[in-house]
């Protein structure tokens, strides 16, 4: 996800300032390069909260734009 973000425009990002864009790229880092440092407790909340969140946000981004 983090990844992916990554190569989202400013543009989009800017005109969703309410997805936390910056956060799943952060994410992605850690895992990616610091992975010995990623607390048990934190990946179970992204895994269980916080991506089911962001995937709805992205779910309904991409229906609004579906609709232009």
């Amino acid at each position: 996800i983090g990844e992916l973000v990554s190569h989202c425009s400013q543009g989009l990002v800017d005109a969703n300032p309410d997805i936390p864009w910056k956060y799943a790229k952060a994410m992605r880092n850690l895992y990616a390069h610091d992975y010995d440092s990623a607390q048990l407790d934190i990946v179970w909340t992204t895994l269980t909260q916080d991506i089911p969140a962001f995937r709805s946000q992205i779910e309904h981004l991409l229906s609004k734009a579906e609709k232009i």
